[in-house]
């Protein structure tokens, strides 16, 4: 199993970013050449995948309604690894690090779905997701 490294350039990130849009892909590299503690959680989802994150509510999607069901995925999700390797999910530092620059590439972000520029309005509270609109 390939594990997450806050080394700049990880293996982990770069085996489920071969899974996303090109589009996708490139803003992920980006963000990760500016930040090392920028990391990928997830990619593609499969139909069991799909089904485990709804069960769980970690997405309010069924298969294959998701933007993460797609080939190649039209959605990534990030998270942050401190430099001590623990991850984190720090509302601002998903505003600034990815939601912000996501906006500006033309992106959607979870923090701001409706893309008002208002980020963490009620209902608006799935900061690690970027996808194609």
């Amino acid at each position: 199993m390939v594990r997450h490294e806050n080394n700049g350039r990880c293996p982990k990130c770069a085996e489920l970013l071969k899974l996303a849009h090109p589009k996708l892909r490139a803003f992920a590299e980006k963000r990760q050449s500016e930040n090392a503690e920028v990391h990928v959680s997830c990619t593609f989802r499969d139909k069991a995948d799909q089904d485990r994150a709804f069960a769980i509510h970690a997405s309010d999607k069924k298969w294959p309604m998701s933007k993460h069901n797609r080939t190649p995925s039209y959605a990534v999700d990030f998270f942050q690894i401190d430099r001590r390797g623990n991850p984190q999910w720090n509302k601002d530092w998903f505003l600034l690090e990815i939601g912000v620059p996501a906006e500006r590439a033309g992106f959607r972000w979870g923090g701001d779905w409706d893309r008002d520029g208002v980020p963490h309005e009620r209902g608006e509270g799935d900061n690690p997701h970027v996808e194609i609109p």
